[in-house]
């Protein structure tokens, strides 16, 4: 719940900054510098830690997304960032000796702030730590048993308490994007804080994400 509370207040924070430094209130913090939009591939595991990770498995993501950024001091260019994304994710794996293909869709937000760089003129970096946030939306398995039919089951519904899939997960993550005029050539790291799944089950993920976007 603290975690929670805290991703609450950062996020809300990065929205309404600069509405109240526009209406005079925080005069020393500058107008938003501008948004962007993005498309992300990924590649993570979902990991089974305990006191070590006992165990884990690949799958791969695509996202798209976009947010707005906006400087925090105006000689310094440290600058803050609301993200959200869209994500699609598929993996393979096993149920009950049956090979599985699982799809899920999450929204995805977070806050970052960083430090932007300026190489040679416009070409810049920046690099960040951040706070994020997944919100399942979706979950299904789908398997084809010994009879041949195709089944399926919602992760989210039609699972015991150990398997289902939670809505709501709290994590983790930096980067580094380099900027060419406007276009962002980036990549991302990130790692749960809390479990993907109900239960004792102690999986978490974490993903490297390689992506391209679009200044505005």
């Amino acid at each position: 719940m603290k975690l929670l509370k805290i991703f609450t207040a950062a996020i809300m924070s990065a929205f309404l900054l600069p509405t109240v430094s526009a209406q005079g209130i925080l005069p020393e913090i500058p107008v938003p510098a501008g948004g962007w939009a993005e498309l992300s591939f990924i590649a993570g595991a979902g990991l089974e830690f305990d006191e070590v990770v006992t165990e884990g498995y690949p799958f791969g993501a695509f996202e798209v997304g976009g947010g707005l950024a906006f400087p925090l001091m105006s000689d310094i260019p440290v600058y803050a960032r609301g993200n959200l994304g869209l994500t699609y994710t598929t993996d393979r794996g096993m149920y009950e000796s049956n090979e599985t293909y699982s799809y899920y869709t999450s929204l995805r937000p977070s806050v970052d702030v960083g430090y932007l760089l300026t190489i040679y003129k416009s070409i810049k970096l920046f690099v960040y730590p951040g706070i994020m946030s997944r919100f399942n939306l979706y979950g299904r398995d789908v398997y084809r048993p010994d009879s041949g039919i195709v089944r399926a089951r919602d992760r989210m519904k039609d699972v015991d308490q150990d398997d289902r899939m939670l809505r709501l997960q709290l994590g983790f993550q930096f980067g580094a994007e380099l900027e060419v005029e406007r276009i962002l050539i980036g990549m991302r790291m990130s790692s749960d804080l809390t479990h993907l799944y109900g239960g004792d089950d102690p999986t978490r993920t974490a993903t490297a994400a390689f992506k391209v976007g679009y200044k505005f």
